[in-house]
């Protein structure tokens, strides 16, 4: 009996995932295998030879791993094909394969057109078949990266209030309605309702390797639901970038195994997103800790070690930038 209680436990969770296949024709194939030198505007460029990430998770992933081939990635949220994209020149530029897995329908529309890897339409939390309440961000713009589940635990959102994120909760008008929710002057978006699937689920759907090089989490605070309950025995992550991590979230990934090794800063400054490693990269770690490659402060040349040097460096600068306007004002 125990056979044909498995066999039909696996045929309901084959049952449940929808196979599409997207022609998108030669030129479109062209671009997501090669990119494109001519597409150079700032939102849609793909470049070979350029990185993309916007606190340089593309080029410090490539770094620790000595700038190795055919690797595999899982990128969640994917957000844009190219544009402060994790992924894209692991993908185009060194030959790695692996998963875009997003739940904005639109970008998983354009992820197929101009990707190569499996692009997978999902929730992603720490239960499969349950419901959830999903904000569709509705625009061509960066904007999109700002779609996320709604309904999500507020334990892992106290350090997200004021700063860069406020104005950006403020700008979807976030617990009133976002642009065509009502209520906010941001972009137009949609509230939908989603079933959710686990990470596990997905990859043994697509039969990931058990060793996966590179996890790419941005998910607006719904990190814990993805990876709380996620099976670190079954599946390892070589190097995990995350956006925002939460104190509890940190604590999970030391206990299975995992070391932090540095902060990574936005082009604006802010400090948010953090570069982990499995124990197996240890001896690697030494690679991505040099000046040359510390975020914010190397793309000023500026000996980010220690930390204290790095934030003041910061804060010199933004009186810099602010006495230039001040000084433009009273002109």
């Amino acid at each position: 009996m125990l056979p044909l209680i498995l066999f039909a436990s696996v045929s309901a969770a084959e049952e449940s995932w929808r196979p599409v296949h997207y022609y998108v024709g030669a030129h479109h194939a062209r671009e997501a295998r090669a990119g494109n030198a001519t597409r150079t505007n700032s939102v849609d460029s793909d470049v070979p030879g350029t990185w993309h990430s916007q606190a340089g998770q593309d080029r410090v992933v490539a770094t620790l791993l000595g700038s190795q081939r055919r690797g595999y990635f899982v990128d969640l949220a994917a957000n844009h094909p190219t544009y402060i994209s994790n992924t894209r020149v692991l993908e185009r530029d060194y030959g790695w394969s692996g998963l875009c897995i997003d739940g904005n329908e639109r970008l998983v529309a354009a992820l197929a057109r101009r990707r190569l890897c499996t692009v997978v339409s999902a929730i992603v939390s720490d239960v499969s078949d349950a419901s959830v309440t999903f904000r569709n961000v509705l625009s061509s713009g960066w904007e999109t990266g700002l779609s996320g589940v709604i309904s999500t635990n507020p334990e892992e959102r106290p350090q997200r209030r004021g700063g860069l994120f406020g104005w950006l909760s403020s700008l979807l008008g976030r617990g009133g309605g976002g642009g065509g929710g009502g209520g906010g002057s941001g972009p137009d978006s949609e509230v939908v309702t989603r079933a959710t699937v686990t990470l596990e689920a997905i990859l043994d759907q697509h039969h990931a390797p058990r060793v996966i090089d590179y996890l790419s989490l941005d998910v607006e605070g719904h990190e814990w639901e993805v990876l709380g309950s996620f099976p670190f025995g079954k599946y390892t992550f070589r190097a995990v970038t995350i956006e925002r991590p939460s104190a509890r979230l940190l604590a999970l990934l030391r206990l299975h195994n995992y070391s932090y090794a540095r902060h990574l800063d936005w082009d604006n400054g802010d400090d948010i997103d953090q570069l982990w490693v499995h124990a197996s990269m240890a001896r690697s770690v030494r690679r991505v800790l040099t000046p040359k490659l510390c975020g914010c402060c190397c793309r000023r040349g500026v000996d980010c070690t220690p930390r204290a040097k790095c934030e003041a460096s910061e804060e010199r600068n933004r009186k810099k930038r602010e006495a230039r306007a001040n000084k433009g004002r009273r002109l």
